[in-house]
């Protein structure tokens, strides 16, 4: 059974991703004075398309180490973000630090919508060079 709520909008408290889009297509849905049940006849109503699946795991794993969900984590944690991800580029300190070094803003932070532009190219097969913009990448 899932949980919607007008209060996340009102950020009162965080519905997990889990939660609204639960196995069985069924929802309980609080707004501010009473609860309502929603349900579907379908479970087609609940499946992702494969975009979809990418960001709520790059949600996912950016926002464990964003853990006040502020939209930025230190750069300090881009490899454990990676690693989460299970992104192989997660060993390679060479290539960690290239895209840290691309993604890092001043005061060493790393915010959600440049890290998900080119994280979930990387999560979609693009070659890492090209992901970075290394001009001398396809020069061989």
């Amino acid at each position: 059974v899932g949980y919607l709520t007008l209060l996340e909008a009102l950020r009162y408290c965080s519905v997990g991703s889990f939660f609204k889009t639960p196995r069985d297509p069924v929802w309980v849905v609080g707004s501010m004075s009473h609860f309502t049940v929603l349900f579907a006849l379908g479970r087609a109503v609940n499946e992702e398309t494969e975009a979809e699946a990418v960001l709520s795991r790059a949600k996912r794993a950016f926002k464990a180490a964003d853990r006040e969900e502020c939209g930025f984590i230190p750069v300090d944690s881009l490899r454990d973000v990676l690693r989460e991800l299970e992104l192989d580029l997660a060993e390679d300190v060479q290539r960690v630090a290239q895209l840290r070094d691309k993604l890092q803003m001043d005061g060493g932070m790393i915010l959600w919508a440049p890290f998900w532009e080119d994280v979930s190219r990387l999560m979609t097969g693009v070659p890492f060079d090209e992901v970075i913009g290394d001009p001398t990448a396809g020069a061989a």
